[in-house]
């Protein structure tokens, strides 16, 4: 037999051997490809190896130790390799296996020991392991693992010894510890440090994959390492002084991790960006769950099919395999701390064009090295802009050509023949014909919308409704009705949606809204080709779907929506009132979470940038001037919180009249801040007002309604009237449960002022009845903010409990609890500090 041909049977033999059966075919699927008779060949020895005729198997690999130790019948393991005692085994390769070794002079330490197989210690293979050796012996960097001692045994197989990383691998580190987004990036971004130093010191991995990554805590610190180097190659250097070739058809790395140029045949223009490809696949798993392919549909098509797909097919992005997954979807955003829409969210747009030209299939398209990758990184993670982005038409055009060459190459032909039209006339004509299409297309749903919402009002008329009143919440019932039968035109059912989803969240209809904005963003997704003028469509939706998911209950969800609408708007737009917009919208979602401080510096640049593009007396300008009046309220400003209120109200009188939502929720800030100052003459009747106003514009059941009626209750209690009060507190109670569920901070503020009203009435049980199970309830609560927050809440939940205890003479039980309040006080503000 062919030399090169036993050697390559015995390396894919050695690689089969050490899987299980049902695992093999896929391999030999793609280490034999289309020839039958080497898979045959490979087949018979792997039936050899686990029967009990060892002899002809022995022969064949030319050893009389049996096929690979660790095989099943294999050899044992040995005992000890040069100054190291072996443990166990814990690793194979296709050359080698490794073993977790102790040494006990001159030093004592676990280490990991890898030693080429018996039976395979032909020349190639000594000469790439050896290789494998000295690459990591030219390595000093703290995300790789160190070469520490190499030798020969007595029977003259080659071992080295690698730091032994205790870990497991970076997908199942982040997976067991729920990592966020955020919290994997960064762990990724230490693999790409590691890959840039091996880079700089002229090898590349060409295996980059899960398996080889691997988290170890250190010092309480997670530290992804890289291992095996077993099928690096050096640029610059040979790394040995052996022959070391790559066989003509061999494939070298894993599949479905390999670059493009890696699945070409006989490559051997592979340079570092084909590491870049590599981390884009583990990058894509890491944010997602899976790989951009699906492993068994690749295999299942075969081996020539594999490398095309490889080499031409683009995968989904990121953010559509996030919410195509279908039953895996919910685990793989569970094990990110997230849901399905929010992790979608997150991966849309700037991680998704991150991950994408990683994997492009143009290598001069790819960062050009992984420190370039994992400075992108770092700058989505500061809210910066990316370097990376959509590809534009041209290159669409170019990869279409490429794909097509012989029809692109006739159609050409002709053309010349006929016209001789430049490609720029043929671009541009391309462009005002999709120009054109698009304007039509949006008069057509403008004009659509326009009967729509017509039709809607109709509903009014007395001669459809026969005399009854007709509510607003009946008549965008109606339109989402009408919604559903507009399948056949998805452009006009999304932006109706959009409409009425954006009504209903203004209703306090939470889920209503929430349900068609979210049906109109997964098409916006879908549908984006990301121009412009789709893009700005999307941070419409973005914001709407954003400040109905902080009004609704979820901010942190509501947090990573409104976070990619400003990003889109200050990149398309600049200093523009949408782009205010969407600031005022995120400065609402930080300060819902908890963070207040950036919630403030978001909301002062909001007011800066509606002052300059509106004029100082424009309604929008009030509505920041509010936020940042309310900001400082919180933070114990009163004095200036009440200026800022006042101009606030000014304003807003001004430009949208007495009887304005916006109006009507100054006047009940403004009422809290002169509560506070014991000013309570002054606050009943701004706070009286308010209740109006917001009961005449949003109904009697909105939660903002229950907010007013909370603070009415609790000036009113000041006051020294707590019997028009009770009443008040118990509907607010009662809203705010129906609205918001009972694990929401403004609800148990609702709950503790009910309390403090029946406590004014001399109720203490009943008071008492509310107050036991809340302290209850907050502590095992599901954060919805901050620590220090939600502690703060815990500690007045606390001391209002107490209170009431030492009025019904309980007074041991509440030192407890007012021992218990002031320890999450001092555990809050250390958390702040």
């Amino acid at each position: 037999m062919d030399p090169d041909r036993h050697e390559l049977i015995k390396r894919i033999f050695a690689d089969a051997i050490a899987l299980p059966p049902d695992e093999r075919d896929a391999l030999l699927r793609s280490r034999c490809g289309p020839d039958e008779d080497l898979r045959a060949e490979v087949l018979e020895l792997l039936a050899a190896a686990e029967s009990s005729e060892r002899g002809p198997l022995q022969d064949w690999l030319g050893s009389g130790d049996g096929p690979a130790a660790g095989a099943p019948g294999g050899g044992a393991a040995p005992e000890r390799v040069g100054p190291y005692t072996i443990v166990e085994q814990i690793g194979e390769g296709g050359m080698g296996e490794v073993f977790l070794a102790t040494q006990e002079e001159p030093i004592q330490r676990t280490v990991a020991l890898k030693l080429i197989r018996p039976g395979l210690a032909s020349p190639a293979v000594v000469a790439r392991f050896e290789s494998e050796r000295q690459a990591l012996a030219m390595m000093d960097h703290r995300n790789i693992a160190r070469a520490l001692d190499a030798g020969t045994t007595a029977d003259g197989r080659p071992y080295f010894v690698m730091e032994y990383v205790d870990g497991v691998s970076i997908t199942e580190y982040c997976d067991q510890n729920r990592l966020s987004t955020a919290e994997r990036l960064a762990l990724f971004k230490q693999v790409c440090d590691g890959l840039q130093h091996a880079h700089q010191k002229a090898v590349i991995h060409r295996d980059i994959k899960p398996s080889n990554v691997l988290v170890k805590v250190e010092d309480g610190e997670a530290v992804p390492k890289v291992i095996d180097f077993g099928v690096a190659k050096a640029l610059s250097r040979q790394l040995t002084d052996r022959t070391l070739l790559t066989e003509v058809g061999q494939i070298l790395g894993t599949p479905e991790s390999m670059s493009p140029e890696q699945a070409s045949l006989g490559a051997q223009d592979i340079d570092t960006r084909t590491d870049i490809y590599s981390l884009g696949v583990l990058l894509y798993e890491v944010l997602v769950g899976v790989r951009p392919f699906d492993t068994k549909t690749l295999f299942d098509a075969g081996f020539e099919e594999v490398l095309r797909v490889i080499r031409e097919v683009d995968p989904p992005r990121p953010s559509v395999r996030a919410r195509t997954l279908g039953a895996d979807a919910q685990l793989c955003s569970e094990r990110r701390g997230t849901t399905v829409h929010r992790l979608s969210s997150q991966l849309d747009g700037d991680l998704d064009w991150i991950t994408m030209k990683a994997l492009e299939k143009d290598r001069a398209r790819r960062y050009g090295s992984a420190s370039e990758l994992a400075d992108d990184l770092e700058r989505f993670l500061r809210y910066e802009p990316v370097s990376a982005g959509p590809p534009g038409a041209s290159y669409r055009i170019a990869k279409f050509v490429r794909r097509h060459r012989f029809g692109v190459a006739v159609a050409a032909a002709g053309v010349l023949l006929v016209g001789g039209f430049s490609l720029s006339t043929y671009n541009q004509s391309i462009a005002l014909a999709a120009e054109r299409d698009r304007a039509s297309e949006e008069a057509q749903g403008a004009r659509e919308l326009t009967r729509f919402m017509l039709g809607l009002f109709a509903e009014a008329d007395p001669g459809r409704s026969k005399g009854a009143d007709v509510t607003a919440r009946e008549i965008l019932d109606v339109g989402a009705r009408k919604i559903g039968a507009l399948q056949d035109r998805p452009f006009a059912k999304a932006a109706f949606g959009e409409a009425i989803g954006g009504i209903y969240g203004t209703l306090g209809l939470f889920e209503e809204g929430r349900d068609l904005l979210e049906d109109a963003h997964d098409f916006r997704l879908q549908r984006g080709d990301g121009s412009r003028q789709d893009e700005l469509a999307l941070a419409a939706n973005l914001e709407a779907l954003g400040e109905i998911h902080v009004r609704g209950g979820d901010p942190d969800l509501g947090l990573s929506l409104l976070e990619r609408s400003v990003e889109i708007r200050e990149r398309l737009l600049g200093e523009h009132e949408d782009t205010a917009a969407s600031l005022n919208g995120l400065g609402n979602a930080l300060w819902n979470t908890g963070e207040l401080d950036e919630a403030m510096v978001v909301h002062r640049r909001a007011l800066e940038m509606r002052r300059a593009v509106l004029g100082d007396d424009h309604g929008d300008v009030g509505s920041s001037l509010h936020n940042v009046a309310s900001l400082a309220f919180i933070g114990g400003d009163l004095e200036t919180a009440e200026r800022q209120y006042e101009e606030a109200l000014r304003i807003a009188t001004a430009a949208h009249g007495p009887d304005d939502y916006g109006t009507a929720t100054t006047m009940h800030t403004l009422a809290m801040v002169h509560l506070q100052q014991e000013r309570t003459s002054e606050a009943l009747p701004l706070e009286e007002q308010s209740l109006a106003i917001r009961e005449k514009v949003l109904g009697p059941d909105h939660p903002h309604v229950a907010l007013s009626l909370r603070t009415l209750a609790e000036i009113l209690t000041a006051l020294d009237e707590a019997e028009r009060a009770e009443p008040l507190a118990r509907r607010a109670v009662e809203i705010g449960l129906a609205s918001w569920g009972p694990d929401y901070m403004d609800v148990w503020w609702m709950q503790r002022g009910h309390a403090e009203v029946l406590n004014a009435l001399g109720r203490h049980g009943e008071a008492l009845a509310i107050m036991d199970p809340l302290v209850a309830l907050v502590r095992a609560a599901p954060r919805q903010t901050e620590l220090d927050l939600h502690l703060e809440e815990l500690a007045a939940t606390l001391e209002g409990l107490a209170a009431l205890q030492r009025e019904s003479g309980d007074t041991e039980g509440a030192a407890a609890n007012e021992a218990r309040a002031a320890e999450c006080r001092q555990e809050a503000a250390t958390y702040r500090r």
